[in-house]
Parts: structure tokens; C-alpha cells; sequence
């Protein structure tokens, strides 16, 4: 196939936090982001256990990738993520609030039903807009966009 289709990504941007010692039980944080449609997409991946010191790199890696670009589009693919912790949570809100403050729009896709479960608990289903599928988050954000 020649070419490109316009659903590809422009550009991808692989993001692995510092990697635990060997002897470590716990997988690293990492995410991807990707440019689809003129949308920012984070594909995020957690470990079940994640530690203060590699909250701390996700936590500064992902608010280094909005700085600069809070007026855009993002989408936040949560699909490879089974649970979140409050100071996780707690990212996802600031990266809301930052976004949000600067006229963008925010909305998280994906998202598996233990992790729907903690936000229904915590009531963050009301904060973000939450989307079914990665194309139902691509098309609610380019809806946005228009508006």
C-alpha cells in the first residue's frame, strides 16, 4: 500500500519512565503519544504497583508533554490500564484542569470496567468525559473542535 492513510500518525513518541532494577516485581509506567486527526492521543500503560519515585517521572514526563500545548485536543487511551491509585487520579485531574484553563479539551477513552468501577466511586465520571472506544474519543473530540 502506497502511502499513508489519514487515520496513521503523524508522528509517535515512545516513553518508558526510568526502568525499575532487575530485582524490582513491578513493571514501568510508560505511555505513547501520538498525533491522529489533528488529536493528541496518550496510549498510557501502568503497572498495578507504581512507586513515588516513578509516579514522580510519569507524573513530570506527562505534564512536560502538554506544556506548550494545552490549547489542543488530547485523548487520554486508558485500555491497557486495570487500576489507578488516588495520586494517579490525582494526575489525571491536574492534567484536566491545566488543559481545560487554556481552552482545550480533554477525554479519556478505553476505559476497562474495574477502572470505570474507581472512577463511579470517586465520582470522576463526572469530571471527564469518558469514551467507549478510541474512534468514539476521536469523533467526540472532533466534535469538540468545531464547537
Amino acid at each position: 500500500m502506497a502511502g499513508k492513510s489519514a487515520d496513521e500518525p503523524k508522528e509517535s513518541r515512545d516513553h518508558l519512565t526510568d526502568p525499575l532494577p532487575a530485582s524490582s516485581q513491578h513493571a514501568t509506567a510508560t505511555y505513547v503519544v501520538q498525533r491522529i486527526r489533528k488529536i493528541n492521543v496518550v496510549r498510557l500503560r501502568l503497572p498495578m504497583m507504581l512507586d513515588s519515585a516513578e509516579f514522580d517521572r510519569l507524573n513530570e514526563n506527562l505534564l512536560s508533554e502538554l506544556r506548550g500545548h494545552t490549547k489542543e485536543l488530547w485523548l487520554l487511551n486508558v485500555e491497557a490500564v486495570a487500576y489507578m491509585g488516588s495520586a494517579m487520579l490525582g494526575l489525571l485531574v491536574n492534567l484536566r484542569q491545566q488543559v481545560a484553563g487554556d481552552n482545550g479539551e480533554l477525554a479519556l477513552c478505553a476505559m476497562s470496567p474495574g477502572l470505570q468501577k474507581i472512577f463511579q466511586a470517586t465520582s470522576l465520571q463526572r469530571l471527564f468525559k469518558i469514551c467507549k472506544t478510541l474512534e468514539d474519543g476521536l469523533a467526540y473530540l472532533e466534535r469538540a473542535k468545531r464547537s
